[in-house]
């Protein structure tokens, strides 16, 4: 048997091969470079833009400003552990880079249902690249369209009419995304559920907004123990 053959064959058998196999390397390195250049993008516009008007850096206003996103910074620490087992490896780089995260739960979980791919293997990587792809590409094409034609339509956009539509499309799309994946788990969906359900009733629903930064890695530490302790008591095994 020729070396290829055997590695299909180890491909087949051993379920964690795939993400150890030469493919999954590439998508790291590539996503850690790409990681690293939209960073040094990033950093490098308000310093240049600093360079060439002359305006010089206040470091302790720096300072100050960046220890008042420690929260953000912890949250953005989280979110990729809880993401990544939906979006996938190249997803997960895709998303976090052109911030279109949010918007490819609903399709990727959907498709995953249909043909019952599993995480971390071919066809889940495959799913979430191209949903996280297209939806990236998509995006960059409708803000570009936004740039050139915005002017023409600010007037209209800022019509008092429909602003009731701007307040409640937020938490119209965080429904529409949440329900399929409530709906693909509903087990796992009942210590999270009700852990903001009663944290919502105690604290207020603005006070959970407000500190969700907060909110979520502690749910998190929450959610964990539980469900691990609901799995050992055989609650999520298949009738």
């Amino acid at each position: 048997m020729t070396e290829e053959k055997s590695q299909a064959k180890k491909a087949d058998t051993n379920e964690g091969y795939f993400a150890n196999s030469d493919y999954m390397r590439w998508i790291h390195k590539v996503g850690r470079i790409s990681t690293f250049i939209s960073l040094a993008g990033l950093i490098s516009v308000p310093l240049f833009s600093a360079w060439i008007t002359g305006i010089s850096i206040n470091f302790d206003d720096l300072a100050l400003a960046l220890a008042s996103l420690t929260a953000f910074i912890v949250l953005g620490g989280v979110e990729p552990f809880s993401y990544a087992p939906i979006l996938g490896a190249s997803g997960t780089y895709i998303g976090f880079i052109t911030g279109r995260i949010n918007v490819c739960f609903g399709p990727i979980v959907a498709n995953l249902d249909k043909l019952n791919a599993e995480p971390n293997s071919k066809e889940h990587e495959i799913i979430s690249s191209i949903v996280t792809g297209v939806m990236s590409l998509t995006g960059l094409v409708l803000m570009t369209l936004a740039m050139i034609f915005l002017g023409f339509f600010s007037s209209f956009l800022s019509n008092p009419i429909l602003q009731p539509g701007y307040d409640n499309m937020v938490f119209a799309m965080i429904g529409a995304f949440s329900v399929p994946m409530i709906m693909r788990t509903p087990k796992l969906a009942i210590a999270p559920a009700t852990f903001m359900l009663i944290l919502s009733i105690l604290l207020s629903s603005s006070v959970v907004l407000r500190q969700q930064s907060i909110i979520l890695p502690l749910m998190l530490l929450f959610i964990l123990p539980v469900n691990y302790f609901l799995y050992k008591r055989g609650l999520f095994e298949e009738k």
